[in-house]
């Protein structure tokens, strides 16, 4: 009878230990997908508030016909020449250079690429310059637009194990 008990217990043991190791999987299983749901969740929401903020000084710029910045910090190739008032000078020491939101967008993605590691890209099914055609993915996500999609999300493998989020929203066009 004594033999019994320790089989008993023996059983009971190595029962607990199963599932003990099986309640360990599923944890190491799911908690890395809850991760990655989070992460994804988060992603988008940055990535839509990278937008709306790009959005609002997008308005602003071209509510004010453009913004002036000073070409002496960074060197401005302005595509619109044709711009009345683009150069304004306002002493003999500062001199000042009108840009409108493309430039600006390009500038800001400038800093951010450089300080945060947030790229900003104006594209288009049909780009003005050949510097802002879409890459594949841009390409699909714009053909989606046409059809009402409202955005496109994705992650890309950047290798060495990084990966990128890439986000896109449409920019309307207004005169």
């Amino acid at each position: 009878m004594e033999g019994q008990g320790l089989g008993h217990a023996r059983s009971y043991v190595f029962t607990l230990a199963l599932v003990l190791m099986t309640g360990a999987v599923l944890s190491l299983y799911v908690s890395p997908r809850r991760a990655h749901s989070q992460y994804d969740t988060l992603a988008i929401a940055e990535g839509r508030a990278v937008f709306q903020a790009v959005m609002a000084m997008r308005e602003w710029t071209t509510e004010g016909g453009g913004v002036y910045v000073s070409p002496a910090e960074r060197p401005i190739m302005n595509q619109y020449p044709q711009i009345a008032r683009l150069d304004v000078a306002c002493t003999r020491v500062v001199k000042l250079t009108r840009i409108n939101h493309a430039q600006m967008v390009r500038m800001l993605s400038e800093v951010l690429t450089k300080d945060r590691g947030i790229g900003l890209h104006i594209t288009s099914l049909q780009p003005l310059l050949a510097r802002n055609a879409p890459d594949p993915w841009e390409k699909q996500a714009l053909m989606s637009f046409s059809r009402g999609t409202p955005e496109a999300q994705t992650v890309v493998n950047a290798g060495l194990g990084d990966s990128v989020f890439r986000y896109m929203a449409p920019l309307k066009a207004e005169r």
